[in-house]
């Protein structure tokens, strides 16, 4: 047996004091598939026509991204395995991004604006290319909080529901609670359904400047439906009309919302605003009986921003056992709180310094 030489030795001994080191060329690989796989056409086996356009692709391509095509061109129940022409059928938003959301499966990337992202997601969710779709949501979640996009969230939180992008959906209505003054305000408010609007009056993160303002949101939604007194009651059950001065719930008694037949018939705000009344009467009289049995503040109420920018004052309501509610639902603020007790068993606390609410990711 030779004995081993001089050189061997020496690469022996590189060998086991050199690290592996892994090269990344995936860029020049994408980049190479994208131009001579997309952009040429080349050695493509199937032909996708979409709107009487025709979009040469690769069978083995379209299906490692996309378990859809992989059905489709490779399972045993789809005469379309077989063939090298595919008709599309798609709407015609969609029509239009097709070519972009193709170009994905060969460069792994995407361009995509707030126009354009709706469709990019229907076609990834509709042939379940989940990498897409989660890219796509990243960039939609992004431009909300990057953006500070309320109407966009308006726009989103429908099709979030419906796309099953459920962190998408709970930014959407983190955003909307959080801008929900300018958000209501929008024409696009009208488009939430019963249930979406119910979902947002049972949070407690809502920043309005009052009360009386969730109730002006509320009553220009429901003014815009036709709706049945089961509903409006449902609805109203969630506007907290004690937490009403005095003048904005004689502005209420004065609203469209009362004489509207659902509500005159029943009675529905006439109740509402007795209740709110009773309220502050005793809280005035018998501050000591203001907090027993249904009059005890919720735990954690609105916060309510009496104006924007770095100086502002928030008002926060106590649980009413002498422990004050907190600012923590997906909120993050900084400021000094001034304890202001009133009666000695429930009050407010007032931000007097700076404050700022911001949304944590």
């Amino acid at each position: 047996m030779a004995k081993p030489t001089k050189v061997d030795t020496i690469d022996e001994n590189l060998q086991s004091k050199v690290a592996e080191s892994t090269l990344d060329g995936k860029t020049a690989v994408l980049e190479n598939l994208s131009r001579q796989l997309f952009v040429t056409g080349n050695y493509s086996d199937v032909t996708l026509v979409v709107a009487e356009k025709r979009y040469p692709a690769h069978k083995a391509i379209l299906a490692a991204s996309s378990p859809y095509f992989q059905r489709m061109f490779y399972g045993s129940f789809w005469k379309e395995g077989s063939s090298s022409e595919v008709t599309l059928v798609e709407i015609p938003s969609c029509e239009e991004a097709f070519e972009t959301f193709l170009r994905y499966f060969y460069s792994g990337s995407v361009t995509v604006t707030n126009a354009t992202v709706i469709p990019i997601v229907t076609l990834a969710d509709k042939y379940d290319v989940q990498s897409l779709k989660n890219t796509c949501s990243k960039y939609m979640v992004n431009m909300l909080y990057n953006k500070g996009d309320f109407e966009a969230a308006l726009g989103w939180v429908t099709f979030a529901e419906q796309m099953r992008m459920h962190v998408l959906q709970l930014k959407c209505y983190d955003m909307i609670c959080f801008e929900f003054d300018k958000a209501s305000y929008l024409t696009s408010w009208l488009l939430l359904s019963l249930e979406q609007i119910l979902t947002i009056l049972k949070r407690s993160d809502i920043v309005a400047s009052n009360e009386f303002t969730v109730y002006q949101a509320v009553e220009k939604w429901l003014l815009g439906h036709t709706i049945t007194v089961k509903e409006v009651r449902s609805v109203l059950s969630h506007i907290r009309f004690k937490n009403m001065t005095v003048d904005h719930l004689c502005q209420v008694e004065k609203s469209q919302l009362v004489s509207l037949d659902v509500c005159k018939e029943n009675h529905l705000l006439a109740l509402c605003l007795s209740r709110a009344f009773r309220y502050l009467a005793v809280q005035k009289s018998y501050p000591h009986d203001a907090i027993r049995g249904d009059n005890k503040p919720a735990e954690y109420q609105r916060i309510y921003m009496e104006s924007s920018g770095s100086l502002s004052t928030a008002t926060f309501e106590w649980t009413g056992d002498g422990k004050c509610a907190s600012l923590k639902p997906r909120c993050t603020a900084q400021l000094h709180l001034k304890q202001n007790i009133i009666h000695g068993n429930w009050g407010s606390l007032i931000a007097l310094a700076s404050i700022r609410l911001g949304f944590q990711a």
